[in-house]
């Protein structure tokens, strides 16, 4: 029952994971389009966050 659970789990947050990075990747995308207004800095921690 434990293991279940754990497993579960970790998919759960497999999940959150690949989300979270597809909406930054698409986030990052859409403000390479307007690189004028987006400092480096920006665009970077943009990155990281990925």
């Amino acid at each position: 029952m434990q293991r279940d659970l754990g497993v579960a789990a970790d998919e759960l947050v497999d999940a959150v994971m690949t989300a979270s990075r597809v909406l930054v990747a698409v986030a990052a995308r859409s403000l390479a389009a307007v690189d004028e207004d987006v400092t480096i800095a920006q665009y970077r921690a943009l990155v990281v966050l990925a």
